[in-house]
């Protein structure tokens, strides 16, 4: 009978510290987010990534975004507007944006374009950005052709020697534009991102973008 009761107290024991295990893991999950990452990985991932503000800002916003993507113009819209007035100009936080293109072959068109650009003649990168949100139809259906991009392109006043090498790069398969389009691409996945824009700021998940 003493076997008994200390086994069944045993059995007792095990499933409150496993009940305990469990509220404290949901705790931990609440307050850590979803998608919260190691800071001086992601950090690094994306050095490459077409950025604005001081390099050396305390602050590092990133966010993975799509062209096509009419909830990335809303953030562009009014949560980048206010970040740029109040502290990407003010020099405390510098803001880094990564091409998800998940949303078909022509938003993966745009990113190389950009990237391109961002390679040739940075200068103009945010420009262009902008450009293209403030274009975006009302629907998601394909819209960047390289004929679009090449007119907003050449609206740039860009050189033309600088012109020419962006085109010929964004429309070159496995040039320098490409392979960072394919790169934006697979660290989308590698942040574990479900939908754009994903953003972080220093490492933490920003659940609700637009707050």
């Amino acid at each position: 009978m003493l076997f008994l009761k200390n086994k069944k107290f045993t059995h007792l024991l095990i499933s409150l510290i496993a009940l305990i295990l469990i509220i404290i893991s949901i705790f931990i999950f609440r307050n850590t987010g979803l998608n919260d990452v190691s800071e001086s990985s992601i950090n690094k991932s994306t050095d490459y990534a077409p950025s604005i503000g001081n390099k050396d800002a305390k602050n590092k916003v990133i966010e993975f975004m799509d062209y096509k993507c009419p909830f990335c113009k809303k953030f562009e819209n009014s949560v980048y507007k206010n970040l740029e007035k109040k502290h990407i100009l003010y020099g405390d936080t510098e803001f880094r944006v990564v091409n998800a293109s998940v949303l078909g072959d022509d938003a993966v068109l745009a990113s190389r374009a950009a990237h391109a650009l961002n390679i040739y003649y940075p200068e103009k990168y945010w420009d262009f950005h902008h450009k293209l949100f403030k274009i975006q139809p009302n629907h998601e259906n394909k819209w960047i052709t390289a004929k679009l991009i090449d007119s907003e392109l050449e609206k740039l006043d860009i050189p033309q020697n600088k012109l020419k090498k962006i085109k010929r790069d964004y429309k070159t398969k496995y040039s320098k534009s490409w392979e960072l389009a394919n790169e934006d691409k697979k660290l989308y996945k590698k942040f574990n991102n479900q939908y754009v824009p994903s953003v972080y700021v220093n490492g933490k998940f920003i659940k609700d973008p637009y707050s």
